[in-house]
């Protein structure tokens, strides 16, 4: 999901709550607190040697004890936080919108998102978790399962 697109669906629904789910469950409590946004501005250079850029932009989200103490962020409330970034430094409305949250198991994780549902009083994103793979695996010779050791030349940049 884009920046714009997560703003526009809080515009189109404010004051409304939030669920994420993975798979249709519910896996972020209701009571979790929206710590902050970040935009970060990433220069990446794969194991083949491609340079690549893109931006950003990260929601942290947090959940204080399993206790429900009633407390929920709305769509407004995320609106505003996002308002007030914008002010300080352009926020880039085209960068892909990732969340991390802890769930206290194995620390912090990040997600993708994208809208699931909205109903009268909830806006419900899916989460994905990100995953990682050879982006070069053409010019590197990787294969599922590990390097290709026939290519010893090309192998070198990212089998070493």
């Amino acid at each position: 999901m884009k920046v714009h697109e997560f703003i526009n669906t809080l515009q189109e629904n404010p004051g409304k709550a939030f669920t994420f789910r993975i798979n249709d469950n519910v896996v972020i409590a209701p009571n979790a607190h929206f710590t902050e946004i970040k935009q970060s501005s990433i220069r990446s250079l794969d194991c083949g040697g491609k340079a690549t850029r893109w931006n950003e932009a990260i929601m942290q989200w947090w959940t204080a004890s399993d206790a429900d103490d009633g407390h929920r962020i709305s769509s407004t409330k995320v609106l505003d936080i996002f308002d007030r970034l914008d002010r300080l430094d352009d926020i880039d409305r085209s960068a892909e919108l990732r969340m991390e949250y802890d769930e206290n198991v194995i620390g912090v994780r990040s997600y993708t998102l994208e809208l699931f549902s909205i109903d009268r009083n909830v806006i419900s994103f899916e989460l994905a978790a990100q995953t990682t793979q050879c982006k070069a695996s053409k010019s590197c010779g990787i294969k599922l399962g590990g390097c290709n050791r026939q290519n010893k030349k090309k192998q070198v940049i990212c089998c070493s």
